[in-house]
């Protein structure tokens, strides 16, 4: 699998040499992840009497980078790096609780654009594309009681989890001119199985045999993009964006 990305990589940047974009993302990302937040609702039916609840896992903010190079007419292979953190946390006198998880992921994708399949020159402003690819993330979730990291097994909690996922999108680049443009997508995001051991355990205070620590995850992400353009003469597609 490493061999696999390494190739991949290698094979964007050699073939975007004389034509590229370097984007710096901003994302809302929206998760579905049902088993985590039955956990996070059974801590919140067993301390009833706490004034403040526990929000779910459901929303968070994350930044990014992203290089798109041409890899044939229309076509283009784009490696990315995100970071996101989903929090959710409760202030109760005596009794504070605060659930982090912190992700970093690495992509690569190919972004298609029909407009451009059979054109040698792009004149396009508005150049929609169609988005697949796949990679993994590091997941690294930590539970605070009372500002202090939680015990499972008599060892602080703080497991690392690398689990593989596919994703799918929608986008459009705006060229503003030359150098500059925004890049605007919305895109789906499948992990088929995350295992994150002893997590009931470490948000309940025990293991709940009625609750599951694995499960598949869905992310949606809208992503705003701030694309830095890089071109050379002796590139074989030429754009003409003015």
């Amino acid at each position: 699998m490493r061999k696999q990305l390494l190739f991949l990589f290698m094979l964007a940047f050699q073939h975007g040499h004389g034509q590229n974009h370097f984007d710096l993302e901003l994302s809302s990302v929206s998760m579905a992840a049902k088993p985590w937040n039955q956990t996070i609702a059974h801590y919140n039916l067993s301390r009833f009497w706490l004034p403040e609840k526990l929000p779910e896992l459901h929303q968070s903010w994350a930044g990014g980078i992203s290089y798109n190079g041409v890899l044939l007419k229309g076509i283009y292979i784009s490696p990315a790096l995100q970071y996101a953190a989903f929090k959710s946390s409760a202030s109760n006198p005596d009794y504070a609780h605060f659930i982090r998880m912190r992700w970093i992921s690495g992509a690569i994708s190919f972004d298609v654009f029909p407009l451009e399949l059979k054109l040698d020159t792009v004149r396009y402003h508005w150049r929609p594309f169609i988005r697949v690819g796949g990679g993994g993330s590091l997941i690294m979730p930590r539970v605070f009681q009372n500002d202090s990291l939680v015990y499972v097994n008599d060892e602080v909690y703080q497991p690392m989890v690398w689990p593989l996922f596919y994703q799918l999108g929608l986008g459009l680049r705006y060229e503003m001119n030359r150098s500059l443009g925004l890049v605007l997508s919305a895109q789906y995001r499948n992990y088929p199985n995350i295992m994150l051991r002893d997590f009931d355990r470490a948000v309940n205070g025990s293991a709940m045999p009625d609750l599951q620590n694995d499960t598949p995850i869905a992310q949606w992400t809208f992503q705003l993009g701030l694309s830095f353009r890089f071109t050379a003469a002796s590139n074989a597609i030429a754009e003409d964006v003015s």
